[in-house]
């Protein structure tokens, strides 16, 4: 069934590349590309996910579980709703739709904070520390999204925090605490004796953090907006320390490895850059910080942690999780060369994501880069994953020996 939840993952991440080149010749609103990617693809991806890590790793007994099927669906029909409904004007369908995604991932939230509290002396029943916060966050940024798109205010306090809370809070805490998880796994190491604490200080710090900083923002406060970017931004820090310390110690450094760190790192220098900033610039300098956050961050760290999980999970054993994970390392430096280089091009092009005129040959070029490297792990997984489905059931335990 995880395959299965994956389709609108791939569909969305296909139809956000598809967007992002037509947009090179005609007008395809910006707002379309960072929805498909954020709303659909990368919301779609943390809702599958984080329920099955915490199935997983807190060890939640099988009739205890509940799969995410009838989440998925109706998260899906919410999000189609708002990617249509907000560029026809249709408030009705944009408020239903914000609704339903909000409803689904409130009541994800407090599926995977039972659990938690279940198995609260789980070795990673601190994950809670940030799934719980980061549901709470899209809940706000739904309602958010939805005031912003019915009633076209131009409040910057308003779109600000509706950025901030996504993809800081629902996006940002989710692959934070992901990755804290996840991290020895990928470098196929034993877990390290600080990861607990490690984890409980970034959880702390970017929930108490957003709160604040979303709460400055909203009561025009600047020094709480401050403080609490500057909370926010230590909890990355904490996080992204632990990750390199890691990878020092084992000395292996796998291509999923490189990405998710890489993407964490483009996080922080986003909340860096808010910091020196103020978020208040999001309204009307929205267009500076999305290469940071959008593929930078979203898309690259969302290409990691599927070149861990895809050979795990679909490789059908031993020997098909092998030659699925070979097959994703092809190449690996030069897709992970386009995709960052692709955003410092962005970042130092003249022309601006939610420009009316024609980019630049410079944006141009880095958006294809971007564009091109997502496309080709997405051809390589699914070739992958194509190949294990065709393998004789008896295949992986002969290639194993």
């Amino acid at each position: 069934m995880l395959l299965v939840y994956h389709l609108p993952v791939a569909g969305y991440l296909l139809a956000a590349i598809f967007s992002l080149i037509v947009r090179l010749f005609a007008g395809v609103p910006p707002w379309l590309v960072i929805h498909l990617t954020l709303l659909g693809a990368a919301t779609t991806a943390i809702v599958v996910w984080s329920a099955y890590f915490v199935d997983t790793l807190l060890v939640v007994a099988p009739a205890r579980r509940r799969p995410p099927s009838l989440r998925v669906a109706a998260l899906t029909a919410g999000v189609v709703g708002v990617l249509i409904g907000v560029p026809e004007g249709w408030n009705v369908v944009v408020i239903a739709g914000a609704a339903l995604v909000a409803i689904v991932v409130g009541v994800h939230g407090w599926l995977l904070g039972a659990a938690v509290i279940r198995h609260r002396r789980a070795r990673f029943a601190w994950l809670g520390w940030f799934y719980v916060p980061a549901s709470a966050c899209l809940v706000a940024g739904a309602a958010l999204g939805a005031t912003l798109a019915v009633t076209r205010t131009t409040d910057g306090r308003l779109f600000a925090a509706h950025v901030m809370v996504n993809v800081l809070g629902w996006v940002g805490m989710t692959v934070v605490g992901s990755a804290c998880a996840m991290w020895p796994m990928i470098l196929a190491t034993r877990l390290p004796s600080e990861t607990a604490g490690v984890a409980r200080l970034s959880g702390a710090a970017c929930g108490v953090g957003l709160a604040l900083g979303v709460g400055g923002l909203l009561g025009s406060e600047p020094i709480a907006v401050g403080a609490g970017l500057a909370a926010y931004l230590l909890g990355v820090v904490v996080v992204l320390g632990f990750l390199l310390r890691t990878a020092v110690r084992v000395g292996r450094r796998p291509h999923a490895a490189v990405f998710v760190a890489s993407g964490i790192v483009w996080l922080g220098a986003a909340s860096v850059w808010l910091l020196l900033h103020g978020p208040g610039v999001l309204a009307v300098e929205l267009d500076r910080v999305v290469p940071w956050l959008i593929p930078g961050f979203v898309v690259q760290v969302l290409l990691g942690a599927l070149g861990y999980l895809v050979p795990v999970v679909f490789g059908g054993g031993p020997g098909g999780s092998a030659r699925v994970r070979e097959l994703l390392a092809r190449w690996w430096p030069v897709r992970w060369a386009m995709l960052n280089v692709g955003v410092l091009l962005v970042l130092f092009g003249d022309r601006r994501l939610g420009s009316a005129h024609r980019w630049s040959a410079l944006a141009d070029t880095a958006w294809w880069l971007v564009g091109i490297s997502a496309a080709w792990f997405l051809a390589l997984a699914g070739w992958g994953i194509a190949a294990i489905q065709r393998m004789p059931p008896t295949l992986p335990a002969q290639t194993s020996r």
